[in-house]
């Protein structure tokens, strides 16, 4: 298994032109918005999952983050597999 990427890796990722998948059990609800608050500004795209351990309140502060252009995507399924 690889290591977590940082939030400046993933937000470096972002700038040049990716889209991420992160899980929102890695990392802090401030981490998820500096990285979403790169993404709309590259035109990127951000899908959460285990979105389920976040609270209502967070999410939507994400998602605000993000803008209204669909910037940012929640996966509130329970995974069976450990991530």
């Amino acid at each position: 298994m690889g290591m977590k990427k940082t939030v400046s890796d993933l937000r470096w990722i972002v700038f040049m032109g990716g889209s991420l998948v992160i899980n929102a059990k890695d990392y802090k609800v401030s981490e998820i918005k500096s990285i979403v608050f790169t993404a709309k500004h590259h035109n990127a795209k951000v899908f959460i999952k285990n979105a389920i351990y976040l609270t209502t309140e967070d999410c939507k502060s994400i998602a605000f983050t993000g803008g209204k252009e669909g910037n940012v995507t929640f996966d509130f399924t329970e995974s069976d597999f450990s991530d």
